[in-house]
């Protein structure tokens, strides 16, 4: 054995890693079997560790048959989601209530290539942006709110080269207004907008970042890879994240998920706090983020597990670290995909087709 440092694995590798990593679900990170053995051998059912969790399942289609696809979970079973209508012209926004009754918000035609994004909630706020695609293949974002109880209403156009990463932080609300980033030939562009309207207020900050919790900002793309830093979107201070060479981190505003390698493979996942501090692992071999946040309610870090042949045959499993005991219990088998937000954690499970037929709704909250 030698006192050498690892080699840092080749930069497309550890490029296409970060994607991994960033992207969540619909991409598997493969792991190598760590000394403690598999995810099976030391994973719990959920019942084990916390008895009196009772996820929610719902069809995962409307009264009629359109199917709804889950984009974020309001108070009391309340969902908002989309489908399409019922000539296939449009894809509708729809708030879905826990009885199973469906109010429209907005619709889009389906040939302007429509997207639904960015959900966030403050209170009795709820904002998202919206997607269309024109004639000539440029991409046109515009970012909408509502009260709940009330009507959608446009906050602005105005949203430079918005690019949804897939966290809950894309849009972030904070004492009154609407936040994100779009990216800029300078750098990056830190927006914002009142809640109630207006004029957008823009700010240039070097490099490429997005949003985490507020007010911090972490790397985007390609900086990922060399630069673990966090920046403080007010202040400026930044603060560097201790990695080594052969290792990886994707980080939030107080934890860092590090994939670790040997010999340029991946070998394990970790979790520290953004000081080097706290640090242990989580999951071995064939293990998959979910999402590019680290972690819900400074707590939970939910996983998928499965190997490629058992993903297209069975889906995936759905594991949950918890990091206050130390735990990992399975949520569930079979599931297509997961996301979490607001303190939930939602999948699906699908037919013998492979679409999804019911959802199912985890309050991350109830876990006590």
């Amino acid at each position: 054995m030698t006192g050498r440092a690892p080699a840092r694995p080749a930069r497309w590798l550890v490029a296409a890693l970060a994607a991994v990593l960033l992207i969540g679900a619909g991409t598997v990170a493969l792991l190598r079997s760590g000394p403690d053995g598999s995810e099976a051998a030391t994973s719990v059912p959920l019942a084990d560790l916390w008895p009196q969790a009772a996820p929610v399942t719902f069809p995962a289609d409307l009264a009629g048959g359109p199917a709804y696809r889950l984009e974020y979970v309001l108070d009391g079973g309340d969902t908002l989601g989309t489908s399409p209508d019922p000539d296939g012209t449009h894809q509708r926004l729809v708030l879905r209530h826990a009885d199973g009754e469906v109010r429209q918000l907005r619709r889009l035609p389906v040939d302007r290539s429509p997207g639904y994004s960015g959900f966030t909630r403050d209170g009795a706020e709820v904002a998202w942006a919206e997607s269309t695609t024109d004639p000539a293949g440029r991409v046109r974002h515009e970012i909408w709110a509502l009260t709940l109880g009330g009507t959608p209403r446009l906050l602005t156009a105005d949203t430079g080269a918005f690019t949804p990463a897939g966290s809950e932080h894309d849009l972030v609300i904070h004492d009154g207004r609407l936040h994100w980033v779009a990216a800029a030939a300078a750098g990056t562009e830190l927006r914002s907008v009142p809640l109630s309207g207006g004029e957008v207020e823009v700010r240039t900050a070097a490099g490429h970042w997005r949003r985490t919790t507020w007010p911090w900002l972490v790397p985007a793309g390609d900086t990922a890879i060399d630069a673990p830093v966090l920046r403080d979107s007010v202040t400026g201070g930044t603060v560097r994240v201790p990695v080594t060479a052969d290792e990886l981190a994707t980080c939030g505003a107080r934890w860092c998920r590090v994939l670790v390698h040997a010999d340029a493979a991946p070998t394990a996942t970790e979790l520290m706090r953004t000081d080097g501090s706290d640090r242990r692992r989580i999951a071995g071999p064939q293990t998959e983020a979910i999402g590019p946040d680290v972690i819900a309610l400074d707590r939970f870090v939910p996983l998928l597990l499965a190997d490629a042949e058992r993903i297209a045959a069975d889906g995936r499993e759905l594991l949950l670290h918890d990091i206050t005991s130390g735990r990992t219990a399975v949520v569930a088998q079979g599931v297509r995909g997961a996301t979490v937000r607001g303190g939930t954690l939602w999948w699906s499970t699908s037919d013998e087709r492979g679409d999804p037929d019911r959802w199912h709704l985890l309050d991350l909250r109830d876990l006590d």
